[in-house]
């Protein structure tokens, strides 16, 4: 359980649920970062107003956990906090399914969130120049960006997230329904 109530081991679950009714056969249309070494890895992290689930490889699993070692946000640049003043690539705000692939964000914040948003992210390029990190890039190879609000609550999350990955397999040509 997180700090904000959500429960990573029901997320986790929601997961392992989603991905265990894949065929095998169809795994060649799943992303790489889910269907390599044949055990998926995830990172969760929540806060009151959003929850970012991020599949790792070995180099992003490293490189969130030195950045946690170092008390830092594990996504710099991505969310754009809501008390800064300053642009975001993207904007999303009451957004079912976006998705997003191949995104190359320099020096600026990649998102602004409004509330009860869905987003998938593939591939996302992220570099940012900060005073601790000084020039800082990542990739993120699959990510889902999730905000709460009126209709995307906490009690509401964990449907959202299987809603979310069948959504994501469709994109992939993978069609569970």
């Amino acid at each position: 359980m997180s700090k904000t109530g959500i429960d990573y081991g029901k997320i986790s679950n929601v997961i392992e649920e989603c991905l265990r009714k894949i065929p095998k056969t169809e795994y060649v249309h799943l992303p790489n970062v889910l269907s390599e070494k044949g055990q998926t890895r995830f990172f969760i992290l929540s806060t009151d107003e959003f929850v970012i689930i991020d599949f790792l490889d070995d180099e992003e699993a490293k490189r969130i956990s030195d950045l946690k070692e170092k008390n830092y946000f594990p996504f710099p640049g991505f969310i754009k906090p809501k008390t800064i003043e300053m642009s975001a690539a993207f904007r999303f705000e009451k957004v079912k399914y976006a998705f997003l692939k191949g995104c190359s964000i320099n020096n600026m914040f990649s998102f602004s969130l409004g509330k009860d948003s869905t987003i998938i992210i593939q591939d996302h390029k992220q570099l940012i120049k900060t005073k601790e990190l000084k020039e800082y890039s990542y990739t993120i190879k699959l990510a889902y960006l999730i905000s709460f609000g009126d209709e995307i609550t906490q009690s509401t999350l964990y449907d959202v997230v299987k809603d979310l990955m069948l959504e994501s397999f469709r994109t992939g040509g993978i069609d569970l329904a």
